[in-house]
């Protein structure tokens, strides 16, 4: 029994999950059926029986099965005890459930005659551990995703904006503009451990996000000075302690997707004060010199030399060393690495091989830079739209043009018989003496339209893209709680021969998605 085929490392629920394998005893048996128990967060979940589709292989998806164990309220997780918040408000965060990991164990089942008893042989080959969260892949995308472009690390990072690799999750445009009370927040992938993703190179490693760094400009682009929160300490965590590997130097309840506040509300809130001539900030996600690990290796061959290929901690540069016949070295390592079986390797704890704990707390940028410019509008409108995106995170827009409100009132009537009631009520202009045409029920739920004033073609793609395609949408009010609506109708304006300056305007249609008013029985 081999499994052919599986998903990519991580990949999206919406969208196909599929495993192919196969058995010599397929050809060779009669009633020939796999037998396929699927594991989700660490439990077995469901057995599924497998006729094979092709004469050398059978194949199953189960991405219909995986997301129903997947989540994404907006409401910050937070630590144990706290009060839940809309993750508009995080400063650090993450929503829970919102990715999971899972694999398959594949076994079989037969009669060696045609006409034989069915016999089940037990699902023991089992697949490599795999990541799935609450996000959609699109058609044009193959039929698996490429992840890697959001792992976050300093190998080759490229500095000149804007970076196509290392990308917060997100495909909105990587400048923004923001008002001074507006919430936001960025999510990027935090990797809990070195053994979840394989290899030595930026595209193949991501690194845990320690911090994130806000650098503050003025109108001529001169740096006025810069901030940081923390990852570990701000959410729910200690600080590194190099001095002792055993310490917690993470957050006590970590996650794979990390949401970091970004909006000018969610700085001030958490104690960063923003100049008074900041004209626009930057945000990027920053990792320490603590996710390099000692390792002792050994090579127990009695005939090979061990070649080892891994990224040193001290030069940042992938290194190949050849360990004799029978010896051990150690080596420092920057994230994971992999050797030949006949070689065994020990972990030793972090690396000290800095010196001390000044150069331990060293931060190197791991994200690419994200933008945030002060908004030079002053609309009528200024409501803000949270939104989950295709990555299964949320993200935000604000409705600056206009925001007209209205209601939807929808009443039901109870009409009762007179005490006189005979020929019914089609008798013209019979009334009677006591009849009755209550309103018994009535339901006011708030409607509106939001404009955005004039925006670019990049803009009205990635709304278009993301907003208008959401399941999951929702008004932000001037305290970052949400009011959950629907998206009833959508109207986008291009220019005219006129105007022609390339800029759009979307007018967004909603009803709200519960009743403000509710009255039974008036």
């Amino acid at each position: 029994m081999t499994i052919d085929i599986q998903p990519n490392l991580i990949q999206p629920a919406y969208g196909n999950l599929v495993y192919q394998f196969s058995s010599t005893a397929q050809t060779t048996y009669y009633k020939y059926r796999y037998a396929v128990d699927v594991w989700i967060g660490g439990a077995q979940q469901t057995r599924l029986k497998i006729t094979p589709q092709n004469t050398s292989w059978g194949q199953v998806d189960i991405s219909p099965i995986v997301k129903n164990y997947l989540t994404s309220r907006p409401i910050n997780k937070g630590c144990t005890g706290t009060t839940e918040n809309p993750i508009t408000q995080a400063e650090w965060g993450a929503v829970d459930t919102d990715i999971q990991f899972y694999y398959i164990v594949v076994g079989e089942e037969y009669s060696t005659t045609p006409e034989g008893a069915v016999v089940i042989y037990e699902p023991s080959t089992q697949s490599d551990l795999r990541y799935v969260y609450n996000g959609v892949k699109n058609w044009n995308k193959g039929k698996q995703f490429d992840f890697t472009p959001f792992y976050l690390s300093n190998y080759s990072l490229p500095t000149e904006f804007p970076a196509n690799t290392h990308k917060f999750l997100t495909d909105q445009p990587r400048v923004q503009y923001i008002s001074d009370s507006d919430y936001a927040t960025l999510t990027g992938f935090n990797m809990l451990t070195p053994n979840i993703l394989t290899g030595t190179t930026y595209d193949t490693y991501s690194q845990r996000v320690y911090s994130a760094l806000f650098e503050f400009f003025d109108v001529d682009g001169a740096f006025i000075s810069s901030a940081r929160t923390y990852n570990t300490l701000d959410n729910c965590g200690l600080w590194v302690d190099c001095q002792n590997f055993s310490a917690s130097t993470f957050n006590a309840d970590s996650h794979m997707f990390e949401y970091v506040g970004t909006g000018t509300q969610n700085l001030e809130e958490h104690g960063i004060t923003l100049p008074t001539n900041w004209h626009y900030y930057r945000v990027s996600f920053e990792g320490t010199s603590y996710e390099c690990n000692k390792w002792r290796v050994r090579n127990n061959s009695e005939e090979a030399l061990l070649e080892v290929n891994y990224a040193d901690c001290e030069t940042n540069q992938l290194q190949t060393i050849y360990i004799g016949i029978g010896s051990s070295q150690d080596i420092c390592v920057r994230g994971s690495f992999a050797i030949a079986e006949y070689g065994t390797k020990t972990p030793l704890g972090w690396c000290d091989s800095w010196g001390g704990e000044t150069e331990c707390w060293t931060t190197r940028r791991i994200s690419e830079y994200f933008y945030y410019y002060k908004d030079p509008e002053c609309g009528p409108g200024n409501q803000r739209v949270m939104w989950l995106n295709s990555f299964g995170t949320w993200e935000y827009f604000t409705f600056k043009y206009r925001h007209n409100v209205g209601y939807d009132i929808q009443r039901e009537s109870l009409q009762r018989e007179p005490d006189n009631y005979q020929a019914g009520w089609d008798v013209d202009k019979y009334y009677g003496w006591n009849n009755t045409n209550r309103v018994w029920k009535q339901n006011i739920s708030k409607t509106g339209l939001l404009y955005s004033g004039r925006i670019s073609k990049s803009y009205l793609v990635w709304l278009s893209d993301e907003l208008l395609k959401s399941p999951s949408v929702y008004l932000i009010d001037s305290d970052g709680d949400i009011q959950p609506i629907v998206l009833t109708n959508t109207e986008v304006v291009e220019p005219n021969f006129q105007r022609n300056d390339g800029q759009y305007e979307m007018v967004l249609e909603y009803r709200g998605g519960y009743n403000e008013t509710r009255q039974d029985n008036e």
